[in-house]
Formats: structure tokens, C-alpha cells, sequence
């Protein structure tokens, strides 16, 4: 739970993203939350280490886009 800042983090960079720049395929996105959880684990954010900020950057872009799509229908 002490890592929803982080979540929070990762949705609105990405989906600011894909606002900005509508021509950006989804890989990039997923590609920067990757990054952004990186570099989360690098400087110890909340004291995760690179691999599970990784792991927590993808996985909320993944819950964005899977309830982006429930929304949407």
C-alpha cells in the first residue's frame, strides 16, 4: 500500500504520454513505466529495490490500460 504514490507516478506519466503525443504506440509507454519503476529502485523510492520498482512500474500501467479498455466498452 506504501507504494500507491509510485502507481500513481507511473499512470500519469504514461498516460500524459499517450495524450501529448497520440502517435506513440503502446510500447513506449510501457517501455517508460519500466523506466520510471528503474529509477524508482535506484534511488531506494519507499524502499524498493530496481527489479520490484520495475516489476510495480509495469504493473500499473498494466492495471491503466486493462481498466482503460473496461471503461471504454
Amino acid at each position: 500500500m506504501q507504494n500507491i504514490t509510485l502507481v500513481a507516478a507511473v499512470i500519469a506519466v504514461t498516460e500524459a504520454i499517450k495524450r501529448q503525443f497520440p502517435q506513440v504506440s503502446g510500447i513506449i509507454t510501457i517501455l517508460v513505466a519500466a523506466v520510471i519503476g528503474l529509477i524508482a529502485g535506484f534511488v531506494n523510492f519507499q524502499g524498493l529495490d530496481p527489479i520490484s520498482g520495475a516489476v510495480l512500474g509495469l504493473s500499473a500501467v498494466g492495471v491503466h490500460i486493462v481498466t482503460s479498455n473496461i471503461v471504454s466498452k
